[in-house]
């Protein structure tokens, strides 16, 4: 099992079994007992004053950042960065002398150890590992996940330090170079103005899953490289799955997006008189003439509260910024804009006083305003089959009423109209007959009693 897995046992001349080691070609081969002074010394040299660092770091940055989830990012966006600088060596050898391209993969990948740098570059980042678990315990706790944030801390832990004393410190450099989306991350967290989506996809894309597929294929067709195989495989999942979250969040901001391009369009602005020449004339053209009502933004909705205040939000956005007076129109029209001399004149219909309250509170006034109109209770609207089907029932009868009223009244008509109509009232009859009497035909019949 341990020939399969890459590891073999070296035996000291004394009978003493050594720990176990790991052949990465005649150069780099050898036992723990040659690394152990610089696993010692990597201790005291890099690992504890790195976390010294750290440690210090985030109390010394974190008053320029006032935001929790800004402050969680001080000190890996610090770890990424190092640790993705340190990887380059590395991945340049990879890249050169690895035979990608040829699918043929040399023992130790081409990838030279460098030891001196290596070991102090795997102690630095299980420096930041437990730094983070350390300052986010008691500054942050909300913002570390207990998958993500503390299983994934202390596995890499362990990780890394079998890295090291399986003399794969070199190997785990190599794949530091995964640290690059992280860092964009938590530099675009700290510096909202340089936040990219597309740019942190792509990385994560080219490294996460296609350069972790390439290592872990390569590590995967060596003789010695595949407990580094599993490794890579174990943590590919975790991976995966943030990617997942990371097109998910694609999706969800395009929804938002068209939510907020849909309120946009619901907004009316109507020029001042100062932005508008004397010599213009105004028109009686309704402002709602370009407007559809498919884009209309009804004022109750059934996607929750945070559906309806994000089109709010984009809502009393765009009618302040862009320019004043502007109404916000909620179903149907909304004003008229009319006048003469040069200067215009805005009828508010439905809810009065949101442009002076943005204009006295803010944004926040708008909404405020807006917010409160939707509060108040409306008289509850018809159901549009309801009222198609009326519609429909009230034209069926104006057009069949005509053809069966003349279809009845036709008969009649002749009957009285002949030239003379005899009858008897038998109820009226009382002790005698009744006249017959003569119909024309512009008079209705008239009976009278005989004396």
């Amino acid at each position: 099992m341990l020939d399969f897995l890459g590891v073999v046992r070296v035996p000291v001349d004394n009978g003493v079994v050594l720990n176990l080691t790991t052949s990465t070609g005649a150069s780099s081969s050898g036992s723990l007992a040659s690394l152990t002074p610089l696993l010692s010394a990597s201790l005291k040299t890099t690992y504890l004053p790195a976390l010294t660092t750290l440690l210090a770091a985030y109390p010394a940055l974190a008053p320029h950042f006032p935001n929790v989830r800004q402050r969680a990012w001080i000190i890996t966006t610090i770890a990424s960065l190092l640790m993705t600088l340190s990887s380059l060596p590395f991945f340049f050898d990879f890249a050169q002398r690895s035979g990608v391209t040829k699918l043929s993969f040399p023992e130790d990948l081409g990838v030279v150890p460098r030891m001196q740098l290596a070991v102090p570059v795997n102690r630095f980042f299980q420096a930041y590992l437990t730094a983070d678990m350390i300052v986010g315990g008691l500054c942050y706790r909300s913002q570390i996940g207990f998958l993500t944030g503390w299983i994934h801390h202390i596995v890499y832990l362990g990780i890394v330090e079998v890295a090291i004393r399986y003399q794969w410190a070199h190997f785990f450099c190599l794949a530091a170079f995964m640290e690059l989306p992280t860092f964009l991350l938590g530099l675009s967290t700290l510096l909202p103005a340089l936040r990219s989506n597309a740019l942190f996809a792509l990385t994560f894309f080219a490294t996460r899953i296609c350069f972790h597929v390439v290592l872990m294929t390569a590590c995967a067709m060596t003789n010695t490289l595949r407990t580094p195989a599993c490794i890579l495989l174990s943590v590919f999942p975790l991976h995966v799955m943030w990617f997942k979250g990371c097109v998910a969040g694609f999706i969800r901001r395009y929804k938002a997006g068209k939510v907020a391009a849909k309120a946009a369009e619901g907004v009316v602005v109507v020029p001042s008189s100062s932005t508008t020449s004397t010599s213009s004339t105004a028109t009686n053209v309704h402002p709602l003439t370009h407007y559809s009502s498919s884009s209309a933004v009804s004022a109750t909705t059934t996607h929750g509260v945070e559906w309806t205040l994000r089109r709010l939000r984009a809502a009393s956005s765009a009618l302040l910024e862009r320019g004043s007076p502007a109404v916000r129109w909620l179903g149907g029209p909304g004003a008229w804009v009319g006048g003469g001399g040069g200067e215009e004149r805005m009828l508010m219909v439905g809810p009065r006083g949101w442009l002076a309250r943005g204009r006295d509170h803010g944004r926040w006034g708008v909404r405020k305003a807006i917010l409160e109109r939707l509060s108040r209770p409306r008289r509850p609207i018809r159901p549009r089959a309801t009222m198609m089907a009326r519609r429909v029932s009230a034209r069926l009868l104006e057009v069949v009423r005509g053809p069966v009223l003349d279809a009845v009244r036709g008969p009649v008509l002749d009957a009285v109209r002949g030239e003379r109509v005899m009858g008897y009232v038998r109820g009226l009859q009382i002790g005698g007959g009744v006249e017959p009497v003569e119909v024309g035909e512009a008079r209705p019949i008239q009976l009278r009693e005989v004396e």
